[in-house]
């Protein structure tokens, strides 16, 4: 549980891929709570970690299963859409609509108001959001970060880390296909479900046990 409820922001679905029939997946589970739950001296350091594999597989409903069982241990989550830059910040957009409003600058209020907002100044605004030293206990997600590259013309493709608020505080999970991203930050293949996983699917959809049926088509992420 966090100590201060100052930058507290209700969770919110709004927009989210998310599917009712999530199979769980203990062992990735336990990575992400092993990485974010770990406790090190000094004061909170940032932490990001990624989940990354095939299209499909089971990231994004792995990251929002971890959210919405941790809550409580977190001032603020939000999500960003990674698929490309402009999507991304049309989430620091949407992020900016639901920030506490004694904690909104009056440049950032009348930007909101404008049939044509300024994006960098509100992307700078949340990103300074999260940045004060009292709000450390965010946790940012980055979904579908497939496109990512500072060099290259594709137009979808970004850095994603110049959206990254400055200060070394708070959590974020990015999901990717591109194992790249794993190796530049701390991270976790999730790969296709096992037999097990595969039938707690066909029974979830079927509500019913099911025996002697053969799995192997079934061993695809979800």
């Amino acid at each position: 549980m966090i100590d201060s409820e100052k930058h507290k922001v209700s969770f919110s679905l709004e927009g989210v891929p998310y599917i009712e029939k999530f199979v769980d997946r203990e062992v990735e589970m336990r990575q992400l709570e092993d990485y974010f739950h770990s406790q090190v001296p000094g004061p909170p350091r940032r932490k990001v970690f990624v989940l990354y594999g095939l299209g499909g597989i089971g990231k994004t409903q792995l990251a929002i299963a971890y959210a919405r069982k941790y809550l409580e241990r977190y001032s603020s989550v939000f999500w960003v859409d990674g698929s490309s830059r402009d999507k991304a910040r049309q989430s620091f957009f949407d992020i900016a609509t639901r920030l506490p409003q004694p904690e909104v600058s009056g440049e950032l209020k009348r930007t909101l108001e404008e049939s044509k907002p300024d994006m960098d100044v509100v992307v700078k605004a949340v990103r300074q959001w999260f940045s004060q030293p009292s709000n450390r206990y965010w946790l940012l997600i980055f979904d579908n970060v497939d496109h990512y590259s500072p060099d290259t013309e594709n137009p979808q493709a970004f850095d994603v880390k110049e959206l990254f608020p400055s200060a070394d505080h708070g959590c974020i999970i990015i999901t990717t296909r591109l194992a790249g991203l794993g190796r530049r930050w701390d991270g976790q293949k999730v790969e296709k479900v096992n037999k097990e996983q595969a039938k707690a699917i066909l029974e979830r959809n079927a509500k019913r046990s099911i025996q002697g049926i053969c799995l192997t088509g079934w061993l695809v992420g979800r």
